[in-house]
């Protein structure tokens, strides 16, 4: 990576998710912390990153919304396969 650029990192996986699949950012590398995962980002642009974390987290086009329901989904397919 190139020195002095900018980057954005997050352990959250679905603003990981957001940030990569609907704004287009580039992952610049991964790191395991442990069992999480590190997303490193980079971004020149840290006034445009802001919005985008900000869009994400205010739910703006309900990204929030389908995150939830994909975990919910999730946990149900989990529990199922426990009581089988």
């Amino acid at each position: 990576m190139a020195k002095g650029k900018i980057l954005f990192e997050t352990k959250d996986i679905n603003l990981a998710a957001f940030m990569h699949g609907v704004k287009d950012y580039v992952i610049a590398d991964v790191k395991q912390q442990g069992d999480r995962v590190l997303f490193i980002f980079h971004e020149d642009d840290s006034r445009k990153r802001r919005e985008d974390v900000l869009e994400f987290y205010n739910n703006v086009g309900g990204f929030l919304k389908y995150t939830d329901a994909w975990k919910n989904l999730k946990n149900f397919l989990h529990n199922i396969k426990k009581d089988a």
